[in-house]
């Protein structure tokens, strides 16, 4: 599948699909403060060219860890949708969980990246 969404104008950032090109669910996160709201929806290409997309669940996590887990039970049921409907799951970039730890991951690095510039850059500055 090759179905690439950042962002979606709504705050969230997606962070995978199961499904085939036409019919999928996708799970997207957004900070609600100190809690990470997960959303995970079912979106099926019409032949009109338009998009049925509906909202299969929608956690909130305390934090990273329990983001994974509840990222687990989400991903079963929307593999339940999309079995009902005889559609063949695939991963893209994997399942959830595991994309969830690879956003994370990279959220660190980059936030440990740049608080090294910002640290370096005020030595410089008091040099």
């Amino acid at each position: 599948m090759s179905i690439r969404l950042q962002g979606n104008g709504k705050g969230r950032i997606t962070i995978g699909h199961i499904g085939d090109n036409s019919t999928f669910a996708t799970l997207s996160i957004r900070r609600l403060g100190s809690r990470i709201e997960l959303i995970s929806e079912l979106t099926a290409y019409l032949p009109s060219g338009n998009y049925l997309t509906n909202e299969l669940a929608r956690e909130l996590a305390e934090g990273e860890d329990e983001c994974v887990a509840i990222s687990t039970d989400m991903e079963w049921a929307a593999q339940d949708e999309l079995r009902v409907m005889d559609i063949e799951i695939t991963k893209d970039p994997s399942g959830w969980p595991e994309a969830l730890i690879t956003h994370f991951d990279k959220a660190h690095r980059a936030f440990a990246y740049s608080s090294a510039i910002t640290q370096e850059a005020a030595l410089i500055a008091a040099e």
